[in-house]
């Protein structure tokens, strides 16, 4: 049924009210439409009860055929667009031509459906308590407000296997192009989350370039999974690839796992922390690289280093550039007591955890109890699981210092097993009590005085003195 009011200017329409415009179409159960004072043009509508406003856009259609009033619509996406509530209201400019605002009350969805059997780009679904939309003076749409809480849900295509983004917020404010219709920019204040899969983000403001597929999120944000997490002062999401940027003051937290550790040392169930001022996370990958002022710990253990990499899929660490590592290591053949610290500086770090090795380069300078060594590349095998020294290579104007004396050679090999080190090279050499002793190959033990010159044993306190400068 229809109810007239000429006086008062308005027209109802009431229970089961059907409306087709163009590509729109309007279902309610009560529409209320309000005319100019000379009742030539409509000023505004009301739709009340079950209220389903939707819009289609054809994959023909071209941004420059949609730009009037007459053919405003929310994205140029191809597929059905609909705006569900239980009260409505639309406000028209002085002439009843082009739009002006839209608002939808008392709770509210936009749902935004692409063309069945697209291959890419999502289902889109805005959800508050309140939506409105702003209009310029052609009536294209310019602003989307969301209020009283608001979740958007972005859904990949049927056939994907990436799963669905939400976010949600108190409050959402989002611009559009009024050209094309499309989403540039939602901005999210006041508790403001993300989910994917068991991922999780929370922050007090987030902003979503739809262009570029990134949230960032701003204001005390942290992001974690079952596996990691990671506060900053800004975090920024790719939506697409799932790729995680953090930018100022990061700091990261793993659990350990013995299917991908990645810390050297003593095989442990402690955390693994890292900070830096930047963090880039490769989600396909699985690749996190920290950046200025890098440094990650377990427990005692330590690394620092301009850059570090972390494949935890592959169970590798690499640091790059003033590498400095603290790993609390039994680096003599001593079974007893509890590993000690080792402190070394380079300038690369490698560490492949399942094939159990360190590997120095630039530089070298290792420093422990029971030795000191400088040289230009560092090879430590470890026991499996335990950390501990195995075998040790050393090359390149390689310099030990124990406490029994020096050596120096081209390279070195040290085994905790017999306490042995070995120094190779042209010229090695070993000074102990201010007696030199130079050979091709020398190996001599820490525990006591053995010293074996190119395979022949000889005691220490029969080495001869030399007056030949040495060559380190």
């Amino acid at each position: 049924r229809a109810v007239l009011k000429r006086r008062q200017n308005w027209l109802r329409y009431v229970d089961d009210v059907h409306v087709r415009h163009s590509d729109r179409s309007l279902a309610c159960n009560d529409l209320q439409v309000y005319f100019s004072e000379d009742r030539e043009s409509i000023e505004h509508l009301e739709a009340y009860e079950n209220v389903d406003l939707r819009m289609n856009v054809s994959a023909s259609e071209e941004p420059g055929d949609l730009s009037g009033g007459s053919r405003s619509r929310i994205t140029s996406e191809p597929g059905l667009k609909r705006l569900l509530t239980d009260k409505l209201e639309v406000y028209l400019r002085e002439g009843g031509e082009h739009l002006e605002r839209v608002r939808a009350l008392e709770g509210a969805r936009l749902v935004m459906t692409l063309l069945e059997g697209a291959q890419a780009g999502y289902h889109k679904e805005l959800e508050g308590y309140t939506l409105a939309f702003d209009f310029d003076e052609e009536g294209r749409l310019t602003v989307l407000r969301g209020r009283g809480g608001v979740m958007l849900v972005l859904t990949p295509m049927a056939g994907s296997n990436e799963q669905k983004k939400i976010v949600t917020a108190r409050q959402l404010e989002t611009d559009f192009d009024p050209i094309t219709g499309d989403m540039l920019e939602a901005r999210c204040e006041r508790s403001v989350t993300f989910e994917q899969g068991d991922a999780r983000a929370e922050a007090e403001q987030g902003t979503f370039r739809v262009a570029e597929s990134l949230l960032v999120l701003e204001e005390s944000p942290r992001l974690w999974d079952q596996r990691a997490r990671l506060e900053a002062d800004e975090i920024r999401i790719n939506v697409d690839s799932g790729d995680v940027e953090g930018l100022g003051a990061v700091r990261s937290t793993t659990q350990a796992a013995s299917d991908g550790r990645v810390f050297p040392g003593n095989e442990s169930d402690e955390a693994v922390y890292f900070v830096a001022d930047r963090v880039r996370y490769d989600r396909n990958k699985d690749l996190a690289i920290y950046t200025d002022h890098a440094r990650g710990f377990q427990g005692q253990n330590r690394i620092e280093a301009d850059r570090i990499e972390i494949s935890q899929s592959a169970g590798d660490l690499d640091a790059r550039g003033g590498v400095r590592t603290v790993i609390f290591q039994r680096l003599s053949g001593e079974a007893d007591g509890p590993p000690r610290p080792t402190v070394t500086l380079a300038e690369e770090l490698d560490y492949r955890s399942r094939a159990d090795v360190m590997l120095y380069r630039g530089h070298v300078d290792m420093r422990a109890e029971s030795m000191s060594l400088t040289g230009e590349e560092l090879d430590l095998k470890l026991a499996p699981g335990s950390g501990e020294v195995r075998e040790l290579h050393a090359r390149g104007q390689v310099e030990i210092q124990t406490p029994n004396g020096k050596a120096a050679g081209d390279a070195a090999r040290y085994s905790p097993s017999d306490d042995q080190v070995t120094v190779t090279g042209e010229r090695a050499w070993m000074e102990n009590d201010g007696k030199l002793t130079e050979a091709k190959q020398l190996t001599f033990s820490l525990t006591d005085d053995t010293i074996f010159v190119d395979g022949q044993e000889q005691n220490r306190t029969k080495t001869t003195y030399s007056s030949k400068p040495r060559p380190h």
